[in-house]
């Protein structure tokens, strides 16, 4: 069995001091960047088990596909 794979995506430029500031724009953008990083993986055979948001960072972790 092929192991978990993790995939890190990062908001560049959106830290305020103190807080963080995602315009919508952004926020957009970036969640149409986790639905094609989603899609991609999926197409290599690994299927999305959770997400993790924390600050400008999401954490994608991917189980393989058991046939």
């Amino acid at each position: 069995m092929d192991s978990p794979l993790t995939v890190q995506l990062f908001a560049q430029d959106t830290y305020l001091p103190g807080e963080i500031l995602l315009t919508r724009r952004l926020r957009g953008a970036f969640a149409d960047l986790i639905a094609q990083t989603v899609h991609e993986y999926r197409d290599q055979g690994y299927l999305l088990q959770s997400m993790d948001f924390s600050g400008g960072q999401v954490t994608l972790y991917f189980l393989p596909v058991e046939e």
